[in-house]
């Protein structure tokens, strides 16, 4: 799901990467394991 503030959250069990953008979002990467 997204928060509020546009945090995503992982719905699998999986491994979760957040990377700083340079429009100053974050871009998250959900790798399954």
């Amino acid at each position: 799901g997204v928060g509020k503030d546009y945090t995503l959250f992982a719905l699998i069990d999986g491994v979760v990467a957040f990377k700083p953008t340079s429009n100053n979002r974050r871009k998250v990467s959900v790798s399954a394991s």
